[in-house]
């Protein structure tokens, strides 16, 4: 029991120290900017990764106290949403939610047990995902996935690079989690034109979670696969 909830903590943790790497990273003038919803500030990442953290927390809830589910399907619609209720707050503001949403999911993972964690539709037929997997989705995956994102575009690729690797590491003997990690850094690397890597990175995610095949087809940050005579055979 203890290991699971350790390891759930841990990756909670380091996602927590990349962000404030991030964080500690900005300048003055970064900490302060407003963005725009096409070209969004660091304070829009922050502010959009701890929204979805809290409506985590919030379906999490819903599930244990067998109350009826938030939809949050529409995405599009939730993000646009976000950024709109958050646009005007300031950064230390952001923060300081984010900080709080952390400690629920901390001490959501002490109080469940490990049964409680990783059973899939545990607490109801309607989410069939295992809390475990609701907790790693918005406390690790898709945060890592937006700060890596920030240092791409602002031209950091080593930042990027280091952080994806690290996020693939401390999850390589978990396959669920490695592939879709692995998935993000083909992406990453797809989108900074390393292709020889998103290759290996693809194929790699790719047995580890054939789930993701359909959606790879898709998926525009791998548009630049597409055209290589290679891309059929996945």
């Amino acid at each position: 029991m203890a290991e699971l909830k350790n390891r759930l903590r841990g990756l909670l943790e380091l996602s927590r120290s990349f962000q404030q790497q991030l964080i500690a990273d900005l300048d003055p003038a970064e900490r302060n900017a407003n963005g725009t919803w096409e070209n969004w500030s660091v304070k829009d990442e922050l502010a959009h990764v701890i929204a979805w953290q809290l409506n985590s927390l919030a379906r999490l809830a819903a599930l244990l106290h067998a109350e009826a589910l938030p939809d949050f399907s529409e995405t599009e619609k939730i993000n646009r949403a976000i950024y709109n209720t958050n646009h005007d707050r300031t950064l230390a503001e952001i923060i300081a939610e984010g900080d709080r949403a952390c400690a629920d999911f901390m001490q959501l993972v002490d109080s469940l047990s490990e049964e409680d964690l990783i059973q899939p539709a545990r607490f109801s037929d309607q989410e069939p995902r295992s809390l475990a997997a609701q907790i790693m989705g918005n406390g690790y995956e898709h945060p890592i996935f937006h700060y890596a994102e920030h240092y791409r575009r602002r031209g950091e690729l080593a930042q990027a690079t280091q952080l994806h690797e690290a996020s693939v590491a401390a999850v390589a003997d978990w396959p669920e989690w490695s592939g879709l990690m692995r998935y993000n850094l083909a992406c990453f690397y797809a989108l900074s034109g390393q292709k020889e890597k998103a290759w290996h990175e693809l194929r790699e995610a790719l047995q580890l979670r054939p789930d993701l095949r359909e959606w790879s087809k898709q998926d525009t940050d791998l548009a630049s696969l597409r055209d290589d005579p290679a891309y059929p055979a996945l």
